[in-house]
């Protein structure tokens, strides 16, 4: 249980249990939730302000030439703590206890899967442009300053009905998902000698069997779905890493 003065308070519940049926064998798991509150800059911060790195066509004012835009990132009180929902099993197996040549080897294999809901995400440029006159849409705000009496289309030559963009809000809001999972392989030798001391071996590799990310249309409310992406250039989650 947690309670934060300027969030509200959780209870995240978490249950565990090992088992050794066999003097060789261990088997753990557990199964248990966490969240991460939104910081204060998140939450109420006035907005730091940077421009995109290139120039966008505005769609109400199709005709302009593409421009810089002006962005704010806002602080959002009405944003929910991220969610996690964990499950972990596995077995260590103590070597030494079935064949007493591998004394002091230990072999530890773990399955761990992370299930996360509302992530906090931005929206992008493009969408909060396109998405201008939808009141529903959470991503962003599109702000401009008045119209210039006299200004005109410069293809159409009819006058314009709003002003240039001024600047876009982009806060932070929950929407998007994730599932990392995979499989932990832990294997550890302990060489006692008599003279020379102890020698600890030790030798780890994870192979992932999921990375996948789900974002959820602030227009439609439907999840885009962007597939397993194991070894994709730029998830940064090979399918295995090994460490010694």
């Amino acid at each position: 249980y947690e309670d934060y003065s300027d969030f509200g308070s959780t209870t995240k519940p978490r249950i565990g249990a090992k088992w050794r049926p066999l003097n060789w064998l261990l088997v753990r798991g557990s199964l248990s939730e966490s969240f991460k509150a939104p910081d204060l800059a998140e939450l109420y911060s006035e907005g730091q302000i940077t421009f995109t790195s290139g120039g966008f066509i505005d769609p109400r004012r199709p005709n302009d030439s593409p421009e810089q835009i002006k962005q704010l990132t806002p602080g959002n009180p009405a944003l929910d703590p991220e969610e996690t929902l964990v499950t972990y099993a596995g077995i260590v197996i103590d070597a030494g206890n079935i064949w007493e040549p591998l004394d002091n080897f230990e072999v530890g294999i773990d399955y761990f899967k992370f299930e996360q809901d509302d992530l906090l995400t931005q929206a992008a440029t493009q969408d909060i442009l396109d998405n201008e006159l939808n009141p529903n849409y959470q991503g962003g705000r599109v702000i401009r300053k008045e119209v210039v009496p006299g200004a005109v289309d410069p293809v159409t030559g009819q006058p314009y009905t709003v002003g240039v963009i001024e600047q876009i809000t982009q806060p932070f809001y929950n929407a998007d998902e994730y599932v990392y999972e995979g499989v932990d392989f832990d294997f550890r030798y302990l060489w006692e000698t008599e003279n020379m001391g102890d020698f600890r071996f030790q030798v780890q590799a994870t192979v992932l069997l999921e990375n996948r990310i789900v974002t959820i249309d602030q227009t439609t409310g439907e999840s885009d779905d962007q597939g397993n992406r194991i070894g994709t250039w730029d998830s940064l989650a090979p399918k295995w890493r090994t460490s010694g």
